[in-house]
């Protein structure tokens, strides 16, 4: 397996991967993300800030991760253990196991 910065022509495969984790976590009572979250929009605009990585094998996507420097609010009442000054923060995580097809 391979961990590489996603590009444009990955989106539709992320898409359906962000669409069948929903599902999964909704499952399991998580309901943070659904048909419409992330969004295309949201996950292209991941992907030109060159924040989305894909975890690949065998060239099929299998999970995705997006690191990024922006600390959103709900981060800030942390007590981290290290300064806030140089963080990587995850926003978006999602693997799946098996093939989709």
């Amino acid at each position: 397996m391979k961990i590489k910065s996603a590009h444009i022509s990955d989106l539709k495969e992320i898409k359906i991967l962000t669409e069948t984790c929903a599902v999964a976590m909704q499952e399991k009572g998580i309901f943070q993300w659904n048909e419409h979250y992330p969004s295309l929009k949201k996950l292209e605009t991941d992907i030109e800030k060159k924040e989305l990585y894909v975890l690949k094998e065998d060239e099929e996507i299998k999970g995705i991760v997006v690191l990024t420097d922006f600390m959103d609010e709900d981060y800030i009442p942390i007590e981290w253990l290290t300064d806030s000054g140089n963080n990587l923060y995850i926003h978006l995580a999602c693997y799946r196991s098996r093939s989709l097809g």
